[in-house]
């Protein structure tokens, strides 16, 4: 490497993923046993991300991690990945602030956000099945046919169908959505506008459930914010056992579900309009991450007395309207 590192933010990774040493060994990337992102900037093959940023000999740090030991169960729907126990995250936390501060080094760290919260997964409606009266009562003549008693349309917004591995039907193990189940915005859109996803197949008129791996359910989004509460009350006696800032990013993110205004500009966590995410739903944009900046800002001088100054989020850009 040509120059040297001072930021060892490593998409995708969860809190234990940066003690793996090899986790930006090229001769991995092919079995996903390595992190194409810290490849880009690890000293050697054999780094671990906590190597590397102890060998910094940094007098001070921020710390935001732990966002994706939650992120990936739910981006998967709750089936390609798992949620990380609070029992071991303790441990790994615990171990990693160990580290940072052996040479006296002073920081702030983060909770973590709900990111059930978040535009991915708050965007498209639970009940954003819109029909009329006559389509309504089409389907729910269907529905009857088909031994579905339990489901309801009516004209106008309606809740869509998903799978139901609990029901008692002998082939359509489906029901219909429930308030606070979410549905993620990688859901394909096509396949609802033009084939009936979410009620009723356009080519075989049988009931066309989303794919579980497009949905939470209440189960699932009880567990993400369960985990979500263990992690943060472990993140917070953390920092007051080492004597660290924290920055309570869950309590700012619900700030931000109701507006911010922040150097006259009026931020929220809208899809595309709200200024502060990007467009996957899932990041924050340039705007957004000067916002969180001053966050971090806010928590450095409340427990170090200092004087940072804040950054001005209108020297960066939001969501580029064409």
């Amino acid at each position: 490497m040509g120059y040297d590192v001072n930021n060892f933010a490593v998409p995708g990774a969860k809190s234990f993923h940066i003690l793996a040493p090899h986790y930006g060994d090229p001769a991995l990337l092919p079995v996903g046993k390595a992190n194409p992102y810290f490849f880009r900037f690890a000293k050697t093959a054999a780094s671990s991300v906590l190597g590397d940023a102890m060998a910094s000999n940094a007098t001070f740090f921020t710390l935001w991690l732990g966002d994706n030991d939650v992120l990936s169960y739910a981006l998967s729907g709750g089936l390609g990945d798992t949620i990380t126990s609070p029992a071991f995250f303790q441990t790994v936390m615990g171990g990693i602030l160990h580290e940072l501060t052996l040479n006296g080094a002073k920081g702030v760290i983060a909770t973590i956000p709900d990111v059930t919260a978040i535009p991915f997964f708050t965007t498209i409606p639970y009940n954003g099945l819109v029909l009329t009266q006559s389509e309504a009562d089409s389907v729910n003549m269907a529905m009857k046919l088909y031994g579905l008693p339990d489901t309801n349309y009516v004209a106008g917004p309606n809740p869509f169908l998903i799978p139901d591995p609990t029901s008692l039907h002998p082939y359509f193990k489906v029901r219909q959505m429930k308030p606070g189940e979410l549905v993620l915005m990688t859901v394909p859109q096509d396949s609802m506008k033009c084939f009936g996803m979410g009620i009723i197949s356009r080519l075989t008129y049988y009931p066309y459930p989303i794919p579980k791996q497009y949905i939470l359910t209440l189960d699932d989004v009880s567990k993400l914010q369960a985990a979500t509460i263990a992690y943060n009350q472990i993140l917070t006696a953390l920092a007051a056992n080492f004597k660290l800032g924290v920055v309570d990013m869950n309590t700012k993110l619900k700030q931000l579900q109701k507006g911010i205004v922040w150097d006259g500009i009026h931020l929220n966590t809208n899809f595309v309009t709200g200024g502060a995410f990007s467009l996957d739903g899932i990041h924050l944009n340039p705007r957004g991450c000067a916002l969180a900046a001053n966050f971090f800002i806010e928590a450095i001088n409340k427990q170090y007395n200092s004087t940072v100054p804040y950054v001005d989020i209108t020297k960066y850009p939001g969501v580029i309207f064409p």
